[in-house]
């Protein structure tokens, strides 16, 4: 018996939750230079490439975004995690996010929580709050 993808698609083929995201008030508004697969990084034998990326207007620091269609752990296995720890240790002069919509929101509303040294929640405002580890 044959594996197959539980969701095949092209390469570089938005799915339904980085489409919505890719649309986000928040992220349209708040980065500049967003791209979809812009960067792959390498970490060793392993490579990363996040779904999108931005310039933060405030600050002018690169963030990378990793978009999920939930917070469902099946949607985030334990080995993505880890690279996305990996990368976020190794590659500290980036800020990297993992986004997922919030439950019943129908995707307009998003959870948005940094990856790395550093814990931050994003309030309804769209504001980052830093919660120093």
């Amino acid at each position: 018996m044959k594996a197959r993808a539980v969701n095949p698609r092209q390469p570089h083929e938005m799915t339904r939750a980085e489409l919505a995201w890719s649309e986000y008030g928040w992220f349209v508004e708040g980065f500049l230079n967003r791209r979809y697969e812009g960067y792959t990084l390498r970490l060793g034998e392993n490579r990363i490439t996040p779904d999108f990326s931005g310039v933060d207007v405030r600050t002018g620091q690169l963030c990378l975004f990793e978009v999920k269609a939930s917070n469902h752990p099946a949607a985030f296995t334990d080995v993505a995690k880890l690279r996305l720890k990996t990368a976020a240790s190794e590659f500290a002069e980036l800020r990297f996010f993992v986004c997922w919509p919030i439950k019943g929101s129908k995707m307009r509303k998003w959870h948005v929580e940094e990856v790395g040294n550093r814990s931050t929640r994003i309030d309804k405002r769209g504001q980052t709050n830093f919660l120093e580890s």
